[in-house]
């Protein structure tokens, strides 16, 4: 079957159809209609055949060549198309809904539609919630995890692709050196794992638009994955835990799982057994409340391997969790229908007490606006470094002004802050931002009275 990508550009044709092919979108149409709606399922370059050309100058073969599976509502089985063009649009993807049209020539593309906005959206918020409870009861503290992880790096005992794996994820952990510049802290963030699913998604895009003959990854999931994303932690801790797997997977008589299913029943009865985690406060508020997360007693030096998957398995659940949590929060739209964006993002930090930063970042378009010059920004900041205590900053960013709180419990954290003040003013002015109040305050930040859905404080520091 064909499909013309654009029919503006579709010269008329007097040729008809094999009749095979007319006898199917006769189907389509008496099934669904002229006019449907089809959702790509899947998306590989097919081999480049020869086609009878419209004119005797076309050079068709030449063209690259699409092979399309899409479902749509309505058509039992799914539509197999193939589809010429020099290049496909970039936001055709896995999960893009595209209008068909059926024509005397085919199937042609009159528009790419984005899925509803009313009953997906409320599916996709309910599949998020679901997800979410079953990974936030997994998730351990990020920290005690990768420091036991660390040290594991270095374990002669380890296979060796498990070993080489641990120790990029040692080499790839952000340093209290690299996060206090601005560039090794956008980095970090770059790095933590929020985003890998994007960033993969972009970079196949990438790929198939320069390549669409022939991979231009590695085959296999794991290679394929840190050939896209070798510095991610999240992406280093997924294969990890995979290798991990693989290697239980060849013990028969393990009690331990060897696979993704019997991981996430066997950690979360783990789980039940010795929670890793104490938060308090409500499990989706981001960050937790200030000094609400307990002692951090330290995993055993020499970890045994249901020690290690356990570790693995939580410090991926921690990342995922977070994504899950931020991803239901923006689908969770409140009466006001303000259209704010929130993103969490938690940075380990390796020194000698492995650290975290946790950021949540807040977009809050004003009076329907698109472009940033007219969004109002919150930046939460919250972390409990070695010397420091625990800390958390609120900063609000609104049309070039920027002012911010800084909560302390410690007394010698409070003076080291104020006297830095006058310093983080001239370097916001210097970046030609007006600065508003900039006030440090001893204690933790007020509890959000807001739906933990949506934590948007209105309040100006």
């Amino acid at each position: 079957m064909k499909v013309q990508p654009d029919a503006a550009a579709a010269p008329t044709r007097t040729n008809s159809l094999p009749p095979k092919i007319q006898a199917e979108l006769s189907a389509i149409v008496q099934k669904v209609g002229n006019l449907f709606s089809a959702r790509i399922t899947d998306i590989s370059p097919s081999p480049n055949t020869t086609t009878p050309s419209p004119t005797p100058n076309a050079q068709t073969s030449a063209t690259p060549s699409w092979r399309l599976i899409m479902s749509a509502e309505g058509l039992p089985q799914p539509l197999q198309t193939d589809i010429r063009t020099a290049q496909l649009p970039q936001d055709w993807l896995v999960g893009k809904v595209l209008q068909l049209q059926v024509t005397a020539l085919g199937l042609k593309v009159v528009d790419a539609l984005a899925p509803p906005q009313t009953e997906p959206a409320q599916a996709l918020l309910a599949t998020t919630l679901q997800t979410l409870s079953k990974w936030l009861p997994l998730q351990g503290d990020l920290r005690r995890n990768l420091e036991a992880l660390v040290r594991l790096s270095s374990d002669t005992r380890l296979p060796r692709d498990l070993a080489q794996t641990l120790d990029k994820l040692n080499q790839a952990l952000p340093t209290p050196p690299r996060v206090s510049e601005a560039g090794g802290l956008k980095q970090a963030i770059q790095q933590s794992g929020a985003g890998l699913e994007r960033h993969l998604l972009r970079t196949l895009a990438e790929n198939r638009t320069a390549a669409p003959d022939k991979s231009a990854t590695p085959s296999g999931a794991e290679p394929r994955l840190l050939s896209v994303a070798p510095q991610d932690i999240k992406a280093l801790l997924t294969v990890a835990l995979g290798a991990t797997l693989a290697q239980l997977n060849r013990l028969p008589d393990s009690p331990l799982p060897a696979n993704w299913e019997q991981l996430v029943s066997w950690l979360t009865r783990q789980t039940a057994e010795q929670p890793g985690m104490a938060t308090g406060g409500h499990p989706l508020q981001f960050p937790p409340p200030m000094g609400r997360e307990g002692g951090r007693p330290p995993l055993p030096a020499n970890l045994d391997a249901g020690e290690m998957l356990r570790a693995l398995a939580q410090a991926t659940a921690r990342l995922h969790s977070h994504q899950l949590n931020a991803l239901q929060q923006n689908l969770s739209a409140g009466p006001d229908q303000t259209g704010a964006q929130v993103w969490f993002v938690e940075v380990p930090v390796a020194a000698p007490r492995m650290d975290s930063i946790q950021m949540r970042f807040e977009k809050e378009q004003r009076n329907g606006a698109k472009d940033n010059k007219k969004s109002r920004w919150k930046i939460v900041l919250a972390f409990d470094l070695e010397g420091l205590g625990p800390m958390q900053s609120q900063v609000l960013y609104t049309e070039g002004t920027v002012s911010a709180t800084f909560w302390a419990m410690e007394q010698k954290t409070l003076g080291l802050v104020t006297e830095e003040l006058p310093r983080l003013r001239k370097g916001l002015q210097d970046w030609g931002l007006e600065v508003g109040d900039l006030a440090v305050r001893k204690g933790a930040p007020p509890t959000p009275s807001a739906p933990i859905s949506r934590q948007l404080i209105d309040e100006r520091a």
